[in-house]
């Protein structure tokens, strides 16, 4: 009998060491378990937080910042996103959405736009795509200032074109030349011979030297009618700068403008040049001596030289050879 009673002794002591440790791991797990996982979600939160303000603040390093946008002092041991508006937090997409709206603000604002300087050289019309170069205003020979008033256009009462000329009008010898300002054979005529014969026949009093404008197609006749508008002492240094950069506006793929840019180098007004280029009975006058030409002295090609009233014509884009004959033959004495 007292055998069982020991055993039984012995049985619940032994619970009652079990339940004193269940209890003491129970106190132990309360007081150290919970700090544990308190630290280790801190830990992850911060880290979170820490991966989110990096990616925000390298986002907001590619936009420009108003001066207005706020961010909070920097705090070793705060960890915030960047703010717009005071101690809201702020994503991606609602920053640049504010950033918008805060450029487009100040592009609205009259203020602002005065501080912005002109440019005029950025305007849809100064830009450049496909035409050449702007031609330089050295190109333009200065014989003599511009006259501040013009020449009459037409002779008003016979509607006919003024004589434009150079030399002496009481030279021995007189030659009218019909060329057209888009012809190749006249424009590479005055780059070389033309020179040769100025200085050689037309400077020294040998030959008086009228130049009639027959065009050969609708760019020619826009040129006629600028050249035309020339004040008369800048006709014939005009006249040699059209045939000089006949390639860069009478190929382009808009000759008007480029003939607009070299008339406003020489001087003339755009007003002016729309004038003319809208001038009707300009247009006729300048079709009008081509049409005389053609009747009169059988010209059908240019360049064309028409000698003393038509005693000698001179077809194509000759030598300096081919007026030291004339020359020769009208002046027998001249060298």
């Amino acid at each position: 009998m007292f055998g069982d009673r020991g055993d039984q002794t012995g049985k619940a002591g032994k619970a009652i060491l079990i339940v004193v440790f269940v209890i003491l791991a129970i106190l132990l797990w309360t007081f150290f378990g919970k700090e544990s996982t308190k630290d280790a979600s801190s830990v992850v939160a911060e880290s979170s937080v820490d991966s989110e303000v990096k990616s925000l603040n390298g986002f907001a390093d590619d936009i420009p910042q108003p001066e207005s946008i706020e961010t909070p002092p920097s705090n070793k041991n705060v960890h915030s996103t960047p703010t717009i508006n005071k101690g809201a937090p702020i994503s991606k997409k609602d920053e640049v959405e504010d950033l918008r709206q805060k450029i487009k603000t100040l592009a609205d604002d009259p203020s602002f736009k005065a501080k912005i300087p002109e440019r005029p050289e950025l305007a849809p019309e100064n830009i450049k795509k496909d035409l050449p170069a702007p031609l330089p205003t050295s190109s333009i020979p200065a014989d003599e200032p511009v006259n501040s008033s013009y020449a009459p256009l037409l002779n008003k009462d016979t509607l006919t074109l003024p004589v434009r000329a150079i030399g002496d009008p009481d030279a021995p010898i007189q030659i009218v030349e019909y060329a057209s300002l888009t012809c190749g054979h006249c424009a590479n005529f005055h780059k070389t011979t033309m020179k040769t014969l100025k200085k050689k026949y037309i400077d020294t009093g040998k030959i008086y030297m009228i130049f009639k404008e027959f065009p050969l197609d609708a760019n020619a006749i826009n040129a006629s009618k600028v050249l035309r508008c020339m004040p008369e002492d800048k006709y014939y240094s005009f006249m040699n700068f059209l045939f000089e950069t006949q390639d860069q506006w009478a190929h382009s793929l808009n000759p008007i403008k480029k003939l607009k840019q070299s008339a406003k180098l020489a001087g003339l007004t755009d007003k002016r040049v729309e004038e003319c280029l809208a001038n009707d009975e300009l247009e006729e006058a300048i079709v009008n001596t081509l049409k005389d030409a053609a009747k009169k002295h059988s010209i059908n090609s240019t360049p064309s030289f028409v000698v003393n009233g038509g005693v000698q014509v001179i077809s194509g884009g000759q030598g300096i050879e081919a007026f030291d004959k004339v020359v020769a033959k009208f002046i027998p004495s001249s060298e």
